[in-house]
């Protein structure tokens, strides 16, 4: 009986465990996809100005070159 109980105690911390490093590893990946999109975002905004496509055009473009290097 008490090695039963040691085992499903030893399975409740592995899950515990595996609980905590998924979710650091979500709040990562939710942050490094965040991120980028929020620029995407900001550029679609900017494209969909109509008061001179070319000039927002070349904003982006712009933008968007430079964060690339």
């Amino acid at each position: 009986m008490d090695s039963m109980r040691r085992a499903i105690r030893s399975r409740q911390e592995e899950e515990e465990l595996a609980h905590l490093a998924n979710r650091g590893i979500v709040t990562a990946m939710s942050h490094d996809l965040r991120t980028p999109l929020t620029a995407l975002m900001g550029y679609l905004d900017i494209l969909s100005i109509e008061e001179d496509p070319g000039k927002n055009r070349s904003i982006c473009r712009s933008a968007v070159t430079r964060r690339a290097r």
